[in-house]
């Protein structure tokens, strides 16, 4: 049996989420060495031991620290893809398009069944809830909030630890969002509500009129 092409769509989330998945798989193994080394050098060469051993301890000691960090990798990068997704209105397109956020999250998820991590209580019970708010009038879907916070509760951590986990998520798409809104020019929409504005010019509307007597130059 022929395996279905992968779409475009999915090349584009898979690539995104593989990026920061081999970022951290890579990347915190490296942080974790350099703060130990730079807190025992002195101490390794106090007592003789060549540079090469050095490396060498450390080289041999990587692929256990990455097999611990894997599953931690598939959580964060859960976490920055799908901020990455929503905070360029991506997520929105996509649901505009007719694509479920289930089908979006359908790369990422292949990885997360391979660590076996889809068989948390946390995550069983928010695909449980989900059903419930697809069985009642609005139909509503699980969010990738929800998708997130549970993976994070079966790894164990306590609110306030997935409160601070989230926080660079949130903070790394700050600083884009202002420079993105410095370039604009004045006057462009702000995205507040109406209720939060001081207005002081023309008096409000009434549409039904204006459809009936519309204005007359001259």
């Amino acid at each position: 049996m022929r395996r279905a092409p992968l779409r475009l769509l999915d090349r584009y989330v898979g690539r995104e989420f593989v990026r920061i998945f081999g970022i951290t798989v890579v990347g915190f193994p490296l942080f974790t060495i350099v703060v130990n080394l730079a807190d025992n050098i002195d101490k390794y060469l106090s007592r003789g031991v060549l540079v090469r051993r050095i490396a060498a301890a450390y080289v041999f000691a990587l692929p256990e620290q990455v097999f611990f960090i894997i599953p931690a990798a598939v959580l964060f990068a859960t976490v920055f893809t799908l901020n990455a997704l929503g905070r360029n209105s991506e997520l929105t397109a996509v649901k505009a398009g007719g694509v479920s956020f289930f089908r979006l999250i359908a790369p990422m998820m292949v990885l997360v069944r391979e660590q076996g991590l889809d068989g948390g209580p946390h995550l069983r019970l928010a695909f449980e809830v989900e059903k419930i708010l697809l069985a009642g009038r609005w139909r509503l879907h699980m969010n990738y909030a929800a998708l997130v916070a549970s993976l994070a509760a079966d790894f164990g951590l306590s609110p306030y630890e997935y409160y601070f986990f989230v926080i660079p998520a949130f903070l790394a798409g700050m600083p884009p969002c202002y420079l993105e809104a410095a370039e604009k020019p004045e006057g462009l929409l702000f995205p507040l509500p109406c209720r939060m504005l001081s207005y002081e010019g023309v008096g409000r509307r009434r549409w039904r009129d204006a459809l009936l007597k519309p204005d007359v130059p001259g």
